[in-house]
C-alpha cells in the first residue's frame, strides 16, 4: 500500500528504517521473510509430491518380441495408459511388468537399475530411452538409489531363505 504523506508503503518505511537504524536487524527481518516464503512454497510442492508417492507404482520393460532384447525401461502408477501410450510411440515393443507395488522412492531408483542392466540408455536411438531415469544432479538421487537397493537386498534375502528351507 502506498502512502501519500511518506511516498512509501508501510513495509517499505520499516524495512528502510531497519537499513538505516540496524542493518543487522534488517538482515534478520529479510531472513525471516525469505524463510517463511520458501517453506510456503516447500509445503505446497510437499501436498502433490505427498498425492504422488501414495500411489503404487510398476516398473516396466518394453521388449522386442522376436529377439527378446529389452529397448526401454520405465515406471507407472497407471499400466494401462502407459501401455496405450507406447502402442503408439513405440509401436510393435511387448510391454511387461519387472516389479510392481512399489512405492515412489523405490520405483524411482528400480527404474534406474533397471536401465543400466539392461542398457536401454542411447539417446538419439529411438525405440530406446532417452534419459537417465534419475538425474545424476537429482537431490534425491541417494533416497532413490537407497530405496531400490532395500527392495533388491529383502528380495535376495527371501530367495536365499528360500532356498535353505528356513
Amino acid at each position: 500500500m502506498y502512502s501519500d504523506i511518506t511516498g512509501y508503503s508501510p513495509i517499505s518505511a520499516v524495512l528502510g528504517g531497519l537499513i538505516s537504524v540496524n542493518p543487522i536487524a534488517f538482515l534478520v527481518v529479510l531472513a525471516v521473510l525469505v524463510t517463511i516464503v520458501v517453506v510456503a512454497a516447500v509445503n505446497e510442492n510437499q501436498k502433490y509430491k505427498t498425492d504422488e508417492k501414495n500411489k503404487s507404482y510398476e516398473v516396466y520393460k518394453l521388449y522386442d518380441p522376436k529377439t527378446n532384447e529389452v529397448k526401454y525401461v520405465g515406471r507407472t502408477s497407471n499400466r494401462s495408459a502407459r501401455e496405450s501410450w507406447h502402442a503408439v510411440t513405440r509401436p510393435g515393443l511387448k510391454y511387461s511388468t519387472i516389479e510392481s507395488g512399489l512405492d515412489y522412492n523405490t520405483a524411482r531408483g528400480l527404474e534406474q537399475h533397471y536401465m543400466l542392466i539392461y542398457m536401454t540408455l542411447k539417446p538419439g536411438i529411438k525405440p530406446y530411452n532417452q534419459i537417465n531415469g534419475i538425474s545424476p544432479f537429482n537431490p534425491n538421487i541417494e533416497a532413490y538409489t537407497f530405496a531400490a537397493l532395500k527392495f533388491l537386498i529383502d528380495r535376495f534375502e527371501n530367495w536365499a531363505l528360500n532356498k535353505s528351507g528356513k
